[in-house]
């Protein structure tokens, strides 16, 4: 009986021991950094950079999301010169999920074109260079807990506070390609100067190669119909400090140069006597996004 417990004790020690190495291995890392959404790249040879006259062959493209966020029911189509090739259901639907904590990196989907080239002009041996340019469109978003100083006592001046009112500027994106690059809090006393009102201006960035629309946006704009001016550059936004959501001064914010500013505030105020604390703010974007990848190809006799 002894003998069957000491070998029963050292297999569990041999699985504790196991089990600690492999944590070890495997650390987690941050999910919401960075500033990428989607990868696009053309699969290699798929197209060739050459084909033949009234040769067939096929379009490879790869989706790599190596954001936060996954994607449901982003459209692609496959642009290309009709007068020199012909490709047959040149756009589709895809999903792809986002960056997670096991595993660390996203999926990736792939979409294949069969396609063949027309037949030249008797007078000419080779084309000029041909694009094909892959367009995704796809609803992403950018969420953000951001640590901020509430102050709600400024007539004491303390070095001793927990923390200090400041402006913070914030670099490394958070896991999408809408980024907030700087939060700029003021705590505004009220007319009885019992509580204060706790103010952010954000300001918001577009750090990834492509460029907004609306959400609503995203199927119209692969699928090459017209859109809208006032649809470009859109973003939802809700922000809120800790569990009470935030009055901003739009609900859309729409950006100017890739970049816009976002006030908001807390209307109830905070009372005076809860001094100074540390605290968050919650950030969700919600937005369409635009990637493309362009790849070359010459036709030749």
């Amino acid at each position: 009986m002894k003998k069957t417990h000491l070998i029963l004790l050292f297999i569990l020690i041999i699985l504790v021991s196991c089990t600690q190495y492999d944590s070890r291995q495997a650390p987690t890392k941050p999910i919401n950094v960075g500033t990428k959404a989607l990868e696009i790249q053309f699969l290699d040879n798929a197209p060739p950079n050459e084909v033949s006259q009234k040769e067939q062959f096929e379009v490879g493209v790869k989706l790599n999301n190596i954001g936060a966020t996954s994607i449901n029911r982003g459209f692609y189509s496959l642009n290309y010169p009709s007068q020199w090739l012909r490709i047959d259901d040149a756009s589709g639907v895809f999903n792809v999920k986002g960056k997670d904590l096991v595993p660390p990196q996203g999926d990736v989907r792939e979409a294949i074109f069969r396609a063949a080239s027309k037949e030249l002009a008797s007078q000419q041996d080779v084309s000029d260079r041909l694009e094909l340019t892959l367009t995704a469109c796809f609803p992403y978003s950018t969420k953000a807990g951001i640590p901020v100083c509430i102050d709600a006592d400024q007539t004491k001046k303390d070095s001793t506070k927990v923390c200090q009112v400041k402006p913070q500027s914030l670099g490394g994106g958070q896991g999408g390609p809408i980024a907030i690059t700087k939060v700029e809090p003021r705590m505004q006393p009220t007319k009885y100067g019992d509580k204060i009102i706790p103010k952010f201006t954000l300001t918001l960035q577009n750090l990834g190669k492509g460029f907004v629309i609306s959400e609503e946006s995203t199927n119209v704009y692969c699928g090459g119909r017209t859109v809208d001016k006032e649809n470009f550059g859109v973003i939802n936004a809700r922000v809120s400090l800790g569990d009470d959501e935030l009055t901003c001064s739009t609900d859309q914010v729409r950006l100017t140069l890739d970049e816009a500013n976002l006030v908001c505030e807390l209307p109830t105020g905070i009372d005076k006597r809860l001094g100074t604390y540390s605290s968050f703010l919650d950030i969700e974007l919600n937005y369409g996004y635009v990637q493309t990848a362009t790849k070359g190809v010459r036709v030749r006799r």
